[in-house]
């Protein structure tokens, strides 16, 4: 590929990044569709990094505290996706430790009273198992469901 359309590449990928935080995996996904060669491919993500237009860390705080705020995600959702991203163990762990427990408990308590409430007419038995499944599948830990589970069905 010639230098004119690597820098029409470059500039319209900097542009994505400016608009909402990318990872490397993000950019090398959409230089896929290019004809790029992985030495083009690697060549650009390392600029796009050294220019502070992508960054790992920057991207996976910004991942968590949107998941957890707009899409009411669990711990263990949100690590699952990052870890398809190719993010770090060790970003991912820094990540998640900073998340305000006391703000993620709540959220696991919204989730769960707007679930119960929606299912008026079952047995106690079904809604403790439907709610417990419903939690689980967002992503939240068994034991902190569980205990926000009992003081909720209290």
């Amino acid at each position: 590929m010639d230098e004119k359309d690597l820098q029409k590449i470059i500039s319209r990928l900097r542009k994505i990044c400016s608009k909402s935080e990318k990872c490397s995996s993000d950019i090398y996904n959409y230089l896929q569709k290019s004809e790029c060669t992985e030495d083009e491919k690697d060549m650009i993500i390392e600029i796009l990094e050294k220019e502070n237009f992508i960054s790992e860390s920057r991207y996976v705080e910004a991942f968590v505290n949107d998941k957890i705020k707009f899409n009411k995600w669990g711990k263990l959702k949100i690590r699952y996706f990052l870890e398809q991203k190719g993010i770090s163990e060790k970003l991912i762990n820094s990540a998640l430790k900073n998340i305000d427990e006391t703000f993620y408990e709540e959220t696991l308590k919204s989730i769960i009273t707007s679930k119960v409430k929606s299912l008026k007419n079952e047995n106690p038995e079904k809604i403790y198992e439907k709610v417990f499944k419903f939690a689980q599948l967002r992503g939240f830990e068994n034991n902190l469901i569980y205990r926000v589970l009992q003081s909720i069905l209290r």
